[in-house]
């Protein structure tokens, strides 16, 4: 009788970059406990202190720049503050001003009406 082995169920990493070593357990993938209101590739708006930036969730997780879970948000125009890298740790690409990490309570979804209104999602503060 023969017995089959499976591989280990790997985890997957919330935003990984081509030529880019798996983040250590942890690091840069996303996790139990982070906000479950936004996923990667999901349309979003990042209050901006006052305005509302239209972008993409590039990143969902822990970082080595914070404690806790961010949401790192590929914005549309460029008024953010790094290109996916803080502290020379890459968590996603994007054009250079162009990314922020945040908490949750400065993430938005888009209206389905348009009118830019919308609810928070809950969390707190932003960083990066």
């Amino acid at each position: 009788m023969q017995v089959s082995q499976r591989a280990p169920r790997q985890e997957p990493h919330a935003c990984p970059l081509k030529g880019t070593p798996p983040s250590p357990p942890g690091r840069g993938r996303a996790v139990r406990g982070r906000p479950r209101n936004h996923g990667i590739g999901e349309r979003v708006l990042f209050d901006a202190q006052g305005s509302l930036e239209p972008g993409v969730v590039r990143f969902l997780g822990v970082t080595q720049f914070g404690d806790g879970d961010w949401i790192g948000i590929e914005l549309d125009r460029g008024v953010g503050k790094n290109d996916g890298t803080v502290r020379g740790v890459p968590y996603f690409q994007c054009a250079p001003r162009h990314g922020v990490f945040c908490r949750a309570d400065r993430v938005r979804r888009p209206s389905a009406s348009g009118s830019g209104h919308s609810a928070p999602a809950g969390g707190r503060g932003c960083l990066a």
